[in-house]
């Protein structure tokens, strides 16, 4: 069978053939040919400002053999994705998008059935760069950076809420920080598809974690495997 390869470019300036000039977020799909990289397949495409920060960009292979990119909020906080229940719908930011390896949504789609929104596996999200799969039992971890505070670990269910942009860390500590009252009312759910998670673990004083590995195997040592 054919091995696949998958690059996303962040920002990526796109001249159309009327002249304009976009910015874009992109996913590709790549053919693995003799040890080149052939037959480029676009697999999502978001428009962004040239300013846009916070572009993700992480891929993960998960354990369904399903594709996950990481895509930040874009400095983008007027969309559901952010939740803000009033508006607009999602246009890809503030995610961890699902594909199948030909591009299609999972399922028929997880938070909805229009585009994007049906490649939304979580939402919620500020700026993630870290994520991964635990071998043992399959569940996926990610990593979301604050602004001020708050980096966070966290193990992402289906329909994932990471709070962004009403919350970041834990929604208990709310006391020590500039955020507004924390109150599930506040969030979109998506019609009770997705859900607001805590992390599992916050750094208080942000450090801006870049990466998160899971090794299945014994190349640290045995007792580390």
């Amino acid at each position: 069978g054919t091995s696949y390869a998958f690059l996303y470019y962040a920002m990526a300036e796109v001249t159309e053939d009327d002249g304009t000039t976009k910015f874009v977020n992109s996913l590709y799909r790549y053919d693995i040919t003799n040890g080149k990289f052939t037959n480029p397949k676009l697999i999502f495409e978001m428009s962004t400002s040239p300013k846009a920060v916070h572009s993700g960009g992480k891929i993960m292979v998960g354990p369904d053999n399903n594709i996950y990119v990481t895509i930040g909020e874009i400095r983008q906080y007027k969309t559901q994705a952010q939740n803000n229940k009033n508006g607009s719908l999602p246009d890809g930011s503030s995610s961890i998008l699902r594909f199948t390896p030909n591009g299609d949504p999972v399922d028929g789609g997880l938070l909805g059935h229009t585009h994007p929104l049906d490649k939304y596996y979580a939402y919620g999200i500020r700026n993630s760069f870290g994520l991964d799969y635990d071998p043992i039992t399959g569940n996926i971890w990610m990593t979301d950076n604050g602004a001020r505070c708050c980096d966070e670990l966290n193990i992402v269910r289906p329909g994932f809420n990471g709070g962004w942009a009403k919350n970041m860390g834990f929604s208990s500590l709310r006391e020590v920080r500039a955020y507004n009252e924390f109150n599930l009312t506040d969030l979109e759910s998506f019609n009770g598809t997705g859900k607001y998670y805590d992390p599992i673990f916050e750094w208080l004083p942000t450090i801006g974690v870049t990466d998160l590995v899971f090794v299945p195997s014994d190349k640290l040592g045995k007792e580390y495997e």
